[in-house]
């Protein structure tokens, strides 16, 4: 279950959480939860803060480790 209705939600606080996910910001995206914004909820282009959340794991470098020999 996603907490409470979006449509009883303040819209600006869905904006606030899903731009907190959108930027990596986990104050605000822990601001959005304790306002009880569903964790679904969508912008206006249909995205959710997993959405860019996953976007943004997907720009991370990944840090070159050497192989480790098996045993």
């Amino acid at each position: 279950m996603s907490g409470a209705p979006a449509e009883t939600v303040d819209p600006e606080w869905v904006a606030f959480f899903i731009d907190g996910a959108r930027y990596g910001d986990m104050e605000d995206i822990e601001a959005g939860l304790a306002q009880k914004v569903p964790v679904d909820s969508k912008d206006g282009s249909g995205r959710t803060g997993a959405h860019y959340g996953e976007r943004r794991t997907a720009l991370v470098p990944v840090q070159h480790t050497p192989a480790v020999p098996a045993c």
